[in-house]
């Protein structure tokens, strides 16, 4: 963790007398899951993934193990913005097939796309799992914001639009909701169990540091307690279909707090919205954050349900 507080912005960036590029950076690994046994179990348990579906992997672990092994691009010294400081907004899982526990997988890590924004810069790292048949069965595609007040302008740099989730009229579909308490040591145990010690996580003497009153909980936590939610209902037939995942956050949730997640479910689309307590899921209030499941068929992605609300990060 103490690479990321000595990796800076590019001074020129910094001052906005240079336009940011990303570097052709790429980092590849083998990850046998088998090896990681232990660790696996450990993290279907901290959200209660279905014991049901126990041969498969929680989806959002690949995305939390990607989170940590992104770091040699975000610390590679010709990526221009600072390691520490930066804001994950949004990612979106695309599967053709969730892996069980016991595949080798070959997983490419490389960025993507660059986008100015009203608050800075966004960038994405895109990451490719394959199987042992050298299919492409994850690709996973995270948004970063860095913040920046000075801003060197370019037209070949498009503006950041991000992709909105759509949220039914809770009066056409029934929603569930289910109660989290989440305690003041909450981001520690995340961070012992994902390896991200990010300090805004950690305790209040650290998060004041970067600005938080308290600690506030990883987004990762967020949306793998939403999976585990939506997936309660879910049999194999379900996890064996493609399937795109995407989740926006769009509030930090400081701790000690509790958190309601409003889940539905239509034919081919399931939303996990995490909200305040007390709080009416219509009401103008932004949600913490929003998952969506979506399956998709040979015909391509279907939402079904009235749309009234939309979230974007």
């Amino acid at each position: 963790m103490l690479k990321y507080f000595f990796k800076t912005s590019h001074p020129d960036v910094a001052k906005g007398q240079r336009v940011p590029t990303l570097p052709k950076t790429q980092h590849t690994e083998l990850l046998d899951l088998a090896t990681c046994a232990e660790h696996v179990v450990q993290y279907h348990q901290a959200f209660s993934w279905p014991e049901a579906l126990s041969d498969y992997l929680h989806p959002a672990y690949l995305a939390m193990h990607a989170l940590q092994a992104q770091a040699p691009l975000i610390l590679d010294p010709s990526q221009p913005f600072a390691a520490m400081g930066l804001v994950h907004m949004s990612n979106t899982m695309h599967f053709t097939r969730l892996p069980k526990c016991d595949e080798v997988l070959s997983i490419t890590y490389e960025f993507g796309h660059l986008w100015e924004q009203k608050r800075g810069w966004v960038f994405t790292v895109v990451t490719q799992a394959q199987d042992a048949s050298q299919n492409i069965i994850l690709t996973l595609e995270s948004h970063y914001l860095s913040r920046a007040k000075q801003r060197c302008h370019s037209q070949s740099i498009g503006q950041y639009e991000p992709n909105k989730i759509t949220i039914p009229d809770m009066n056409s579909v029934a929603y569930e909701q289910t109660t989290y308490a989440l305690p003041v040591d909450l981001g520690r145990r995340y961070a012992k169990l994902s390896g991200d010690y990010n300090p805004i996580h950690l305790h209040p003497l650290l998060s004041r540091w970067f600005g938080f009153k308290q600690p506030i909980i990883h987004g990762m936590w967020s949306k793998a307690r939403a999976l585990s939610e939506i997936a309660q209902a879910w049999g194999v037939q379900d996890i064996s279909q493609a399937m795109r995942i995407s989740v926006q956050f769009t509030d930090f949730i400081p701790l000690p707090n509790s958190v309601v997640l409003h889940s539905m479910r239509d034919s081919h689309r399931c939303i996990s919205v995490g909200l305040p307590p007390n709080i009416a899921l219509m009401q103008k209030q932004r949600p913490y954050f929003v998952v969506e499941v979506v399956f998709i068929d040979a015909v391509g992605d279907k939402t079904v349900g009235d749309d009234s609300l939309s979230v974007s990060g």
